[in-house]
């Protein structure tokens, strides 16, 4: 039997702050409150990122992005990484207090 990743089929938007990042290869790894744990991802935009990018942004102040993408999961439903396709910045101050204060929790299916 040949293990496989499979893509999501839905997209996800979600929460979080980066712990790493590698402007090179565009991967990292996040927190998210939204999921209570950490995984990679990896943004698959096309070109270079620019000089201050929100994922730089993010690790240095600590403050959360919003991530817009899909799961990738191995073989048994795990999950392997997050593809990224957009990202924004979260700088609406009730925003950020929600999203650390509140730490609500979102089951990942």
């Amino acid at each position: 039997m040949i293990e496989a990743d499979e893509v999501d089929a839905n997209d996800k938007v979600f929460m979080a702050v980066v712990n790493s990042f590698s402007r090179g290869s565009k991967t990292g790894i996040v927190f998210s409150h939204d999921f209570d744990r950490g995984f990679r991802i990896e943004y698959v935009a096309k070109g270079r990122l620019p000089r201050e990018d929100d994922f730089s942004w993010s690790q240095y102040s600590g403050g959360p992005l919003k991530l817009y993408g899909r799961f990738v999961r191995f073989f048994d439903g795990n999950i392997k990484k997050f593809l990224v396709f957009t990202v924004e910045r979260v700088t609406e101050q009730a925003e950020v207090d929600e999203y650390f204060n509140n730490q609500r929790e979102i089951r990942i299916p």
